[in-house]
């Protein structure tokens, strides 16, 4: 997070200097924002230390799925080139999402119904973004951005024969570096009020749960999305 700070007010600085602006003025603007999520990636690792014995980690499974990934969160920043580019600094705050599979065959060959392992999760970004003007009111923006997602987990559930088994896990925390492309179009709606609307694809990495009392293997599972993005802009 400190350095995305130190980035962000670096970009700031060189972005002031850019500024072609009238009278030198530059916009800043505080902005709140909602994403749903359309698509959510479902790829997994589990990475297990053999101890002999029964083992009920997965070898296949059928399907496997991540549920929403939704999130809303609330950013400042600041337009700079005739309002054509923007840089702006975000916090994101995602709901509590599960990866999940169907029925799935374990390491010692047995077969369960499904597993379950939850997550939760916050997030940082830079982005920075170009406006192709439309009209006076209306420009297509494309977007990229870099961050950090903080991504904790303290559980997960199996299932075999009508029986949910309940692992015993220690919470985990991972800190991966973010990465998101989009595109979508702003509408002006008064000097103060900007509208923006995106397809966005972002890449949060991914989330790891530990296993067992003795913590010796980790379920990892991808944290990405397709997403519609709505946000709302106030410039001051």
């Amino acid at each position: 997070m400190k350095r995305l700070l130190v980035t962000f007010f670096t970009l700031l600085t060189c972005a002031s200097n850019a500024d072609t602006q009238p009278n030198g003025q530059g916009n800043w603007f505080i902005e709140g924002r909602y994403q749903k999520s359309l698509y959510e990636g479902n790829g997994w690792k589990e990475n297990e230390v053999d101890l002999g014995g029964a083992s009920n980690n997965i070898i296949t499974a059928t399907p496997e799925k991540r549920n929403k990934l939704n999130s809303s969160g609330i950013a400042v920043g600041r337009t700079f080139l005739d309002k054509k580019g923007e840089i702006a600094l975000s916090h994101e705050k995602f709901t509590s999402s599960t990866w999940s599979s169907g029925n799935f065959v374990s390491r010692d060959g047995r077969t369960f119904d499904y597993a379950r392992y939850p997550m939760k999760m916050h997030h940082f970004m830079l982005e920075t973004s170009y406006g192709h003007p439309i009209n006076e009111t209306l420009s297509f923006i494309s977007l990229i951005g870099l961050g950090q997602a903080h991504i904790k987990t303290d559980g997960l559930a199996k299932a075999r024969s009508g029986a949910e088994l309940s692992g015993i896990t220690h919470e985990r925390r991972v800190t991966n570096l973010s990465k998101r492309v989009g595109a979508g179009l702003r509408k002006s709606i008064n000097r103060y009020i900007d509208v923006i609307g995106l397809m966005q694809y972002s890449d949060y990495g991914y989330a790891e749960t530990g296993c067992c009392t003795i913590d010796t293997t980790t379920f990892e599972t991808d944290v990405n999305a397709v997403e519609a993005s709505i946000r709302l802009r106030y410039l001051f």
